[in-house]
């Protein structure tokens, strides 16, 4: 499935680059938050990821994200499908 994001503000903000991550870091922290919670809710969990996902935004706004850095990012999500490892496990992988 694929869903198109245009939907995501282009927020102007005076935060720094490293304030900006913070932010992403900030909202992840809720997201985590919201999958601790007992009584799970889709409504929280939705609300907050498109929250991360907007911080995240913003911050690859600033960073001045080109089309190109896009392409680049699915061709390494397309090698990682050809080797038939997610990425997230690569990362795990990587992290011990």
């Amino acid at each position: 499935m694929i869903i198109k994001y245009a939907k995501l503000a282009v927020i102007e903000n005076e935060l720094s680059l490293t304030e900006q991550l913070a932010k992403v870091k900030e909202e992840i922290t809720e997201l985590e938050k919201e999958f601790s919670n007992i009584e799970i809710s889709r409504e929280k969990i939705v609300e907050e990821a498109i929250d991360v996902m907007q911080a995240a935004f913003t911050l690859l706004q600033k960073l001045d994200v080109k089309e190109a850095d896009f392409d680049k990012h699915i061709r390494k999500l397309e090698k990682y499908k050809k080797e038939g490892r997610s990425q997230c496990a690569k990362s795990a992988k990587e992290s011990v």
